[in-house]
């Protein structure tokens, strides 16, 4: 069984229910485990008709998933303090200090930037609930995502106005997801959970053709890096291994769906997903926060849907289809501690997917890399590589203190 020391008295909330982010249940909520899963994902884990692997709200005590200690937890593993006790306001200044202690280049990432905030909770959610409307900052405090309710922050960032639209989100699997991947073991894989760092993404169709697409989603396009959880305790840790994928892990940001009372409240094998989903009567028409967040993002309130001409019938697209946008995915206590930290503080640098630059070129070159100075999957995968055989622990993430255990030359 995996290391694990769940963590507890984290000074963070549980995400806020707010009824500005109220959703509309759908008529089969069944079929949005089945439709959601990783393409690979055999039915059986959420089939009643077989029992292969049970479903979890039909387990007689349904295990709870939990969140490793700051220093097990993949996201926070790297940062030189433990749990953040207090609210800050976020605003411009500070989560451009958060991208430039990640050697994240601003200017590569397009006017308007998606990003998630890992184990986070807004406590002014009820100021954007309403509306699309940019904000100059919003208050940000760290919480402790438990897999079953909306534990991080999901929104947008103007570069070119430095305004902000965010919501309650989840950036990770539900724990029923986890449950059945416990029990299937690795025989089957349905569900993961992307590392932090900087991916490409394009307008499209979540679920084309099916029960529950989504028009005018956001759909993967980078090649990545993702986590996997194969045993119990429910929940992941740098213990758990690494998988290396192209866009075809579908870890794509939509609306979260709703389900009926007792189950997880957003539908997630991995994506990135945010209260909200599409109006059942039409398939097409964004509702709740989804809504807001991609009319802040830019696209159209209502996605202009077109079916092509295929032997597809079902299949759609949209006017808006092909649009690129970067999503940057980090830890709210690292935002926190750039907010706090008005000067560069060296305990928190740090080289990480997305980074560019100089520093990137020359640990490429230590890790016999192609040096084009672009952290991608590749160095991310030999720093992995490199972690796994030195301590069988894996983030991802460099720092300065890392590069000596690592045995690798200092950059900084």
């Amino acid at each position: 069984m995996r290391r694990r020391t769940v963590l507890s008295g984290l000074a963070g909330v549980a995400a806020l229910s707010l009824p500005g982010f109220a959703q509309t249940p759908v008529d089969d909520p069944d079929s949005l485990f089945e439709d959601d899963a990783e393409p690979s994902a055999p039915n059986v884990v959420r089939t009643k008709a077989l029992t292969n692997y049970p479903l979890w709200w039909e387990h007689p005590d349904p295990p709870s998933a939990q969140w490793a200690s700051a220093d097990e937890a993949l996201d926070t593993a790297h940062l030189p303090r433990g749990p953040f006790a207090r609210a800050l306001e976020i605003d411009a200044a500070a989560f451009r200090r958060a991208l430039a202690f990640s050697g994240i280049d601003e200017a590569t990432l397009g006017p308007r930037v998606l990003f998630g905030l890992r184990a986070g909770a807004l406590l002014d959610a009820h100021v954007f609930a309403d509306d699309a409307m940019l904000r100059p900052r919003f208050t940000l405090q760290e919480a402790t995502p438990d897999h079953f309710d909306f534990g991080c922050v999901i929104g947008v960032w103007d570069r070119q106005s430095d305004g902000f639209w965010v919501s309650p989100g989840s950036t990770i699997c539900n724990v029923a997801y986890l449950f059945g991947q416990a029990k299937a073991g690795r025989a089957d894989k349905f569900c993961n959970m992307l590392s932090t760092g900087v991916y490409e993404y394009a307008v499209g169709v979540h679920n084309n053709g099916k029960k529950t697409r989504q028009p005018g989603a956001f759909i993967l396009q980078s090649r990545v890096g993702i986590v996997r959880s194969f045993d119990e305790p429910l929940g992941f840790s740098t213990a758990d291994s690494w998988e290396w994928r192209g866009p075809d892990v579908r870890d794509n940001i939509h609306g979260a769906y709703v389900l009926p009372a007792g189950r997880p409240r957003f539908s997630s094998a991995g994506c990135q997903v945010l209260p909200g989903t599409v109006d059942p009567a039409t398939r097409s028409q964004p509702i709740g926060a989804w809504r807001q967040f991609r009319i802040a993002a830019g696209l159209r309130p209502d996605p202009d849907i077109t079916t092509p001409e295929s032997d597809k019938p079902m299949w759609v697209k949209t006017s808006e289809d092909g649009q690129s946008f970067s999503y940057v995915l980090l830890s709210a206590r690292e935002v926190l501690l750039a907010a706090e930290n008005r000067v560069s503080d060296p305990a928190l640098l740090k080289l990480r997917r997305g980074a560019a630059g100089e520093r990137v070129k020359r640990l490429q070159e230590a890790l016999s890399l192609t040096a084009d100075g672009a952290f991608g999957r590749e160095t991310q995968q030999a720093i992995v590589n490199r972690q796994k055989i030195l301590s069988g622990l894996a983030d991802g993430v460099v720092t300065p203190q890392r590069l000596r255990e690592l045995g690798l030359p200092a950059l900084w």
